[in-house]
């Protein structure tokens, strides 16, 4: 979440067929920018459509791969620092 800055939505549509397929909605509405995913059965590669001037699937895509290659922190690996001036997040 940190890799796509804030405004970024998420929304999961369920099939209703009890086997935990749906659609993952990515919305972020300042840009008017969207993706849509079909998360079934199959196996991936995962259908995937999006739209508007911000690439928001590939964005979550490439936050993915980071996380990956930094050995999939978990919560507690992370170092958050808050002041007056903000906050900073990073790997301990």
């Amino acid at each position: 979440g940190q890799h796509l800055g804030d405004g970024v939505h998420t929304h999961w549509q369920d099939t209703g067929t009890g086997t935990g397929t749906g659609y993952l909605w990515l919305l972020h509405p300042a840009s008017l920018s969207w993706a849509w995913v079909i998360l079934d059965d199959e196996p991936a590669p995962f259908v995937v459509r999006q739209g508007g001037p911000r690439g928001v699937f590939d964005e979550v895509a490439a936050a993915y791969r980071w996380w990956r290659e930094q050995g999939e922190p978990a919560v507690a690996d992370w170092l958050v620092t808050v002041t007056r001036d903000g906050q900073t997040i990073e790997l301990g």
